[in-house]
């Protein structure tokens, strides 16, 4: 600053003769604009509507637009800052200055996204521009790239926010961005949306191709899901064959209709591994972030069971949240089991049951005493706790393996003490079921290993009992699992067969001893022909292959006349016998109850 004496204030000014120079306002429009060419900053000036009235080089350079193409357009339609983690809008700094009528200084985790799609990022300002009124009359945003820790591509460096294998954002920078979303749909009456998405098939590609495969797969399959939504929105990876999405300023109705355009392109996205193709698909939930929503965590709990909805109903759908599911509160009620299932572990509330399996026709192993175990879970007043109340939450929240070694545990100490010794000559066998999750735990045999020597359990009479889709997803497992036990003597079935859609590829792969037919096919086939001929055809290829089969929810009398007529080996269902407590089961050594089948 120049501080002038008294003496020069109060001096005449001196008469001059002025150059031949342009008018003032010319001359003021010159030095503004040569102003603006020099500065290492770009700078962009606005009047009080948002129109853009000065667009200088560096700004040109930075954005991709002329300044031709900007000045005379909104500055919204030219500027989108955006956060540089999320890829979510800043709020327009033209409406953040109307209303605050102060700078705004965008100093940290700001970017912009030029027309040819490179993004960078920012450090930038915006100041009111005011009129002689003291209304404002525009802005000046002026703002610059930030060179430190910038990549080739003008992206900073942030693997502690992302997914190391897809490149997406990770669990942690997801939930940080859904809490941001939560409070922003409370505190300004906005709609965001959530959608949960799990992979269809993605197991059976995994365990049968080797984990290299399954990376890539999950790779291009999270590039197809991020082509399918917006820059503002956040595309991260939860966690295994698991992705989240975040849509910003997104009606529940328009991200449904983004769910299902994801579903149909997964779809249609086809992987080849090693001149073999697959398809996968997806299922995702949909969960609308309003002002009401009460916390980040019941959002994506809402969200995680709309999905588990989507993939029990057969996958590759999108099922919609509201707040009157029926479906989902089911499966909230399946989570109150699992303190109902700790408590039965910790005061010995679990039953063994048992279901006999019988000879039909004129099967040479008729006389043979042929159990099924099965567990109750007691409560009190006594009350008898079925499977499929409480399976269902175990296995959703990985508690078989542990119920799965009780089992085991509960009918070794049974044989020792009430059936070694006792087993008839004409033999004895007894199906134990292994569930999936069980298969994928390396310790599972040994600890087997270890019970057979301790409890000197006969390895002949133990038929163990897995699903066609347990082993399927699990094929390397399986496969492992059945080859060293049926080593030691075991027998294995495989149950529910003829659930999954490609039964006859893998079966040629299974050495088991037997096949347990789909009970939906078994009940209807008196009055269905075509679940007649699916029980036929299963029948037919499991006697070429040397396996013999069971019917399963043989119900009445009828089947089982019909089951002897196409052929099948084995009954079991509630016109055999209903299930009992195991105890019981000695009044049937040595005389199996199956006079019902006879």
């Amino acid at each position: 600053m120049v501080i002038m004496n008294k003496r020069a204030r109060s001096s005449p000014k001196k008469t001059r003769s002025r150059p031949n120079l342009p008018h003032d306002g010319a001359l003021e429009a010159e030095r503004t604009r040569a102003i603006l060419a020099s500065v290492s900053e770009a700078i962009i000036t606005t009047d009080a509507e948002g129109r853009i009235t000065r667009f200088n080089q560096v700004a040109q350079k930075l954005t991709g637009f002329t300044r031709t193409q900007a000045e005379g357009a909104f500055f919204s339609e030219v500027i989108t800052v955006i956060d540089e983690a999320s890829g979510a809008p800043i709020e327009n700094p033209l409406k953040q200055i109307l209303r605050s009528k102060e700078s705004i200084r965008f100093e940290k985790h700001a970017a912009m996204i030029s027309p040819s799609g490179r993004r960078f990022a920012i450090e930038a300002v915006a100041a009111p521009m005011f009129s002689p009124k003291r209304s404002i009359a525009g802005i000046v945003f002026v703002f610059r790239e930030t060179g430190a820790g910038a990549d080739s591509s003008g992206k900073r460096p942030m693997r502690e926010n992302r997914d190391e294998l897809t490149g997406l954002f990770n669990r942690n920078k997801f939930k940080e961005r859904l809490e941001e979303l939560t409070a922003d749909a409370a505190g300004h009456d906005r709609r965001h949306a959530l959608l949960y998405l799990d992979l269809d098939k993605f197991k059976i590609i995994n365990d049968t191709c080797g984990h290299v495969a399954g990376d890539q797969l999950l790779k291009r399959v999270g590039a197809v899901i991020k082509g399918k939504v917006r820059q503002t929105d956040l595309v991260a990876r939860l966690g295994g064959d698991e992705f989240g999405i975040l849509l910003v300023h997104c009606p529940l109705p328009k991200a449904n209709e983004i769910a299902g355009t994801i579903c149909e392109a997964v779809r249609r996205f086809h992987f080849a591994w090693k001149d073999s193709p697959f398809t996968v698909g997806v299922s995702i939930g949909v969960v609308a972030i309003m002002p009401s929503s009460d916390n980040p965590e019941t959002i994506l709990s809402a969200a995680d069971g709309s999905c588990y909805l989507a993939k029990e109903k057969g996958g590759n759908r999108v099922h919609l949240h509201s707040e009157d599911d029926r479906e989902l509160s089911q499966r909230h009620g399946e989570m109150q089991y699992i303190s109902r299932i700790t408590n039965a572990f910790e005061h010995d509330l679990f039953r063994l049951f048992y279901q006999p399996i019988v000879a039909l026709g004129k099967n040479k192993e008729k006389k043979r005493i042929w159990y099924e175990i099965l567990i109750r879970m007691m409560e009190d007043g006594g009350r008898v706790v079925g499977p499929m109340n409480f399976l269902p939450a175990a296995e959703r929240y990985d508690m078989m393996p542990a119920i799965d070694r009780w089992v085991f545990t509960a009918f070794f100490k049974f044989y020792k003490k009430n059936l070694e010794g006792r087993l008839p000559p004409e033999g004895f066998l007894c199906d134990i079921n292994v569930s999936g999750m069980t298969l994928n735990d390396d310790s599972f045999l040994t600890f087997i290993r270890d019970l057979f020597a301790a409890y000197n359990v006969a390895p002949q009479t133990i038929c163990i009992e897995i699903t066609e889709t347990a082993a399927i997803a699990n094929l390397d497992q399986a496969l492992r699992f059945i080859t060293e036990l049926k080593a030691l003597g075991c027998k294995f079935s495989l149950d529910d067969f003829g659930s999954g859609l490609s039964s006859f590829k893998y079966l040629k792969h299974l050495p088991v001893d037997y096949l347990k037919i789909d009970g939906s096919f078994v009940k209807n086939i008196v009055e269905n022909t075509v679940d007649a001929a699916i029980v036929e055809t299963i029948n037919d290829i499991g006697h070429l292959m040397g396996i013999m089969t069971v019917a399963e929810f043989v119900e009445n009398r009828a089947i089982v006349e019909k089951l002897e007529k196409i052929g099948v080996d084995f009954a079991q269902g509630y016109c055999i016998a209903r299930p009992r407590p195991l105890d019981e089961s000695l009044r049937d050594v040595p005389n199996p109850s199956y006079t019902a089948a006879e």
